[in-house]
């Protein structure tokens, strides 16, 4: 077994076969490829969608006139963080989804 930095235990043999499959040299190099492919088939088959739906999206605009009026509450805080945070990373899904199609 080999260790990673993390101190867990990694089957040396699959690691072998994961280098030779994925052009790989070491087995950071070879667990971070690895993990790349496996999220990126996930997006693929992913059916959730590449955006705010509209009510959110209202919300957001919402929470964002209350924030530059200074009216926002506590929790509307909080949810404009969430609603923020979602937008970010439906923004990162996208680009990667772009990014691999170009590299096709």
């Amino acid at each position: 077994m080999t260790r990673t930095s993390s101190r867990q235990a990694v089957d040396s043999t699959k690691v072998r076969q994961a280098k030779a499959a994925l052009g790989t040299r070491t087995t950071q190099e070879t667990i971070h490829k690895a993990l790349d492919i496996a999220i990126a088939w996930e997006e693929m088959r992913d059916d959730r969608p590449l955006a705010l739906s509209a009510q959110q999206q209202r919300r957001l605009h919402h929470l964002l006139d209350y924030a530059n009026e200074g009216r926002l509450t506590v929790q509307e805080s909080q949810e404009l963080e969430l609603l923020i945070r979602a937008a970010q990373l439906l923004t990162i899904r996208k680009a990667r989804l772009l990014a691999d199609a170009l590299a096709k």
